[in-house]
C-alpha cells in the first residue's frame, strides 16, 4: 500500500510542477544529469576492447550534434556530457565498471528513438524562429 501511494504522489507532483514553475527548473537539471550520463556511458565505452569503435563513434557522433544546440545558451550541458565521459573512461581503466554492463548501457541508449537529450531546454532561439510558410514582412 505504501508503495502505490509514494508512485501516486510522485505523479502528482510531476504532474503539477509546470503549474508553479518547476518544470525550467527540473529540465535545466535534467539536461546536465543527461548529459553527464550520456557522457559516462559513451566514455566507458570507448575504452572497452570488444565494442567497435565505429559503433561508439557513431554514438558520440550523434550526442555531439545534440550538444551543439546548447553551445551557446548552456555551457553547463556540455561540460557536464565531458566531464561524464573522462569519469566512464576513468571507471573502465580502473577496473570499476565492468564492460558487459557498459555494452548493455550503450545497447539502451542506441535503442532510444529521437533525440537523447531532453528537447524542452533547447535554446529560446530555435523556438522563436517563424514558421517556415509565414508570410515575409512588408
Amino acid at each position: 500500500m505504501r508503495v502505490y501511494l509514494r508512485i501516486v504522489l510522485a505523479g502528482a507532483t510531476i504532474a503539477i510542477s509546470p503549474l508553479f514553475g518547476g518544470s525550467a527548473i527540473g529540465a535545466d537539471v535534467d539536461a546536465r544529469s543527461v548529459a553527464a550520463r550520456i557522457g559516462r556511458i559513451l566514455g566507458a565505452s570507448s575504452e572497452c576492447a570488444f565494442i567497435a569503435a565505429a559503433r561508439v563513434r557513431t554514438a558520440i557522433d550523434k550526442t555531439k550534434s545534440q550538444l551543439g544546440a546548447y553551445a551557446t545558451d548552456r555551457p553547463d550541458v556540455p561540460a557536464a556530457y565531458d566531464k561524464g565521459f573522462a569519469e566512464g573512461r576513468d571507471d573502465v581503466a580502473a577496473k570499476q565498471s565492468r564492460c558487459a554492463l557498459v555494452e548493455n548501457e550503450l545497447t539502451d541508449l542506441e535503442h532510444q528513438s529521437g533525440p537523447w537529450l531532453p528537447e524542452a531546454v533547447k535554446p529560446a532561439v530555435v523556438a522563436a524562429q517563424p514558421p517556415a510558410d509565414a508570410a515575409p514582412p512588408r
